[in-house]
């Protein structure tokens, strides 16, 4: 029952503790002769070897493994991020849709509105806008900048605005 303990522990180890484990066998193992010698390893090296050589195997496809998963979780993550982004997206109210056609058919991902707009304010609070800096334009109108993701999804999917209420363009 002890070695389930240990086997529990090393599952344990992080990427950086495999990777420390993998690159220490392979140095071992990929070593000339004179280095080992000289550092006094050439012993422990030619006892070990059949040992040092499954670690190093089994460290590296462990590392493989881990990199292999964080890499999938990454992808997993884009895809729920992109699909929860375009989810938001479609559930805007036409005005809400309105107010980014603006951004799209100028071309450019900054407006400007009121502070007290509540359809620049709500989309500020969806995360969609978002006001760069704390100084007006004049008195309470202030520039508000769409999010990078927002505007990359609008332009490369321009019918998620289909339905919106059109805007005067005199706050651009």
């Amino acid at each position: 029952m002890d070695w389930i303990g240990k086997i529990k522990d090393l599952l344990d180890l992080g990427a950086k503790q495999v990777f420390i484990v993998a690159l220490a066998a392979w140095v071992l193992l990929l070593l000339p002769n004179s280095v080992v010698e000289t550092l006094g390893l050439a012993s422990l090296r030619d006892q070990y070897r059949p040992v040092v050589g499954v670690v190093a195997l089994v460290a590296t496809s462990w590392l493989a493994a881990i990199l292999l998963y964080d890499a999938c979780a990454w992808v997993r993550k884009r895809f729920r991020f992109g699909r929860a982004s375009r989810r938001l997206l479609e559930s805007l109210s036409p005005v809400e849709k309105g107010y980014l056609k603006k951004f799209m058919s100028h071309k450019t991902r900054t407006a400007t509105f009121s502070l007290s707009d509540g359809v620049a304010r709500g989309l500020v609070a969806k995360r969609i806008l978002y006001i760069p800096s704390n100084l007006s334009r004049d008195e309470d109108y202030f520039d508000y900048n769409l999010h990078t993701w927002a505007y990359k999804m609008l332009k490369e999917n321009p019918w998620l605005l289909s339905g919106a209420l059109r805007q005067d363009d005199d706050d651009l």
